[in-house]
C-alpha cells in the first residue's frame, strides 16, 4: 500500500506540470465503460463514432477477455500461459470493483480504507 500510494502521490503531485491530464478511475469504467471509454477517446481527440467504441467495449469485457485469455489467444507474455481454470492465476481475473474485500476480514478493509484515506491525494477521488 506504502508504495502505490506514494506512487499515485507523486504523480498528484506532477499534475500542475502537465499540459493536460485526465484522472480515468477503475470505478468509473466499471460502472459505465461506454461513457468512460468515449470521453478517453475525446481527451486524445480521437475521432470515433459510436459503433466503434461499442465495439471496443464489447471486446474488452471481462468475461470476453477471460475467455480469450483460456483460450491462449491473448498472444503477450503478461498473459497465463498455464493454470488458467484458477483465476487468480490469470492476467484477466476478476474485474470487480471492491475485489480486495474478498480476500481481507472486515477490520483489515477498514484499515486500508482509512490508510488511503489519510495518505492518498484526494485528486483521485477516493
Amino acid at each position: 500500500m506504502e508504495t502505490i500510494i506514494g506512487f499515485m502521490n507523486f504523480w498528484a503531485r506532477k499534475l500542475p506540470q502537465i499540459h493536460a491530464h485526465k484522472i480515468v478511475r477503475y470505478e468509473d469504467l466499471s460502472s459505465d465503460a461506454y461513457r468512460s471509454f468515449a470521453a478517453i477517446t475525446r481527451f486524445f481527440n480521437l475521432d470515433f463514432d459510436d459503433a466503434d467504441i461499442r465495439k471496443a467495449v464489447e471486446f474488452a469485457r471481462f468475461d470476453n477477455l477471460q475467455q480469450l485469455e483460456k483460450e491462449g489467444k491473448l498472444a503477450d507474455w503478461r498473459f497465463s500461459k498455464s493454470r488458467v481454470e484458477d483465476r487468480d492465476d490469470m492476467k484477466v481475473r476478476r474485474g470487480k470493483v471492491g475485489g480486495y474485500k474478498d480476500y481481507f476480514n472486515e477490520a483489515q478493509c477498514k484499515e486500508l480504507e482509512r490508510i488511503v484515506t489519510e495518505s492518498l491525494n484526494p485528486v483521485y477521488g477516493y
